[in-house]
């Protein structure tokens, strides 16, 4: 599995958008469900379609990391909303900040 997890790493970081276009990078299935497994599939896609290699995929995969992509951009905007609604509430009530910084994990 380590060796799995370098791979995926490894992979990863050769898909720097700023990087002068390669040939297209020939896809293993196992990268996309490892990516999906460690939680990374959203930053592989935006990586992939940054550098112009999504088009290397088959549209099964592309619309996969696509589709989770999306998943996490809105669950990211729920969450943010949540916050500022929590927030707000805590400066209306003026509830100090030292009562979050107790929920801060370090």
């Amino acid at each position: 599995m380590k060796d799995m997890k370098a791979t995926t790493l490894a992979l990863a970081a050769a898909l720097e958008p700023s990087a002068p276009q390669r040939d297209p990078i020939h896809f293993d299935s196992r990268l996309i469900e490892q990516a999906m497994k460690e939680g990374v599939a959203g930053i592989l896609y935006k990586s992939l379609l940054a550098s112009g290699a999504l088009d290397s995929l088959d549209r099964e995969r592309r619309e996969t990391l696509q589709a989770v992509y999306y998943q996490t951009v809105r669950m990211n905007l729920r969450l943010m909303h949540a916050l500022k609604q929590v927030l707000s509430q805590a400066n209306q009530r003026e509830v100090p900040w030292s009562f979050f910084k107790a929920w801060t994990i370090e």
